[in-house]
């Protein structure tokens, strides 16, 4: 064949190879894009996870200080506590959930653990007995939670900057 015979064929060719290159364009656009919501659901959830600890180190850190005889807040301001606290308990159990979704195992596995931990602290709390220390207790469940705090900011530096 000469290339005068191949000439029509020419933009069959050039249309080809620019069908193919918008469909790898496009296949590349929605990998980008699925890949940038992950990121963002991870963020999110991790963002809330540390917003929810804090609400409980918070908590209990102006508990364990009132319990010392140290008094820092005043009523309205307990009740705020109390309004935020609750919140962030819900929102901490929601969090930890979305999280095994969101990461492999291996990655969480210091924050589900700290999550675990500060459960245990809380119901260790709700069962003292009357001979016991409270503010061990309430200074227990404010460190276990700034923990689970300090793993999952760890895990938002790893895996979300």
């Amino acid at each position: 064949m000469k290339l005068q015979e191949l000439i029509p064929f020419v933009p069959i060719g050039v249309a080809l190879i620019a069908f193919s290159g918008a469909l790898i364009g496009v296949y590349l656009a929605i990998v980008k894009t699925k890949r940038e919501k992950l990121w963002q659901e991870r963020y999110e959830t991790l963002k809330s996870i540390v917003s929810s600890s804090h609400a409980i180190v918070t908590s209990f850190t102006a508990l364990h200080m009132e319990e010392m005889g140290i008094p820092v807040i005043r009523g309205s301001e307990q009740e705020q506590l109390n309004r935020e606290l609750s919140e962030a308990k819900s929102l901490l159990r929601k969090n930890i959930s979305i999280l095994q979704l969101l990461f492999k195992r291996r990655h969480i596995e210091k924050i589900l653990q700290a999550y675990v931990n500060v459960n245990s602290s809380l119901q260790d709390l709700l069962n003292i007995g009357p001979e016991d220390y409270a503010a061990d207790y309430i200074k227990s469940v404010s460190d276990e939670a700034e923990l689970l705090s300090r793993e999952a900011v760890e895990l938002a530096q790893k895996k979300c900057l």
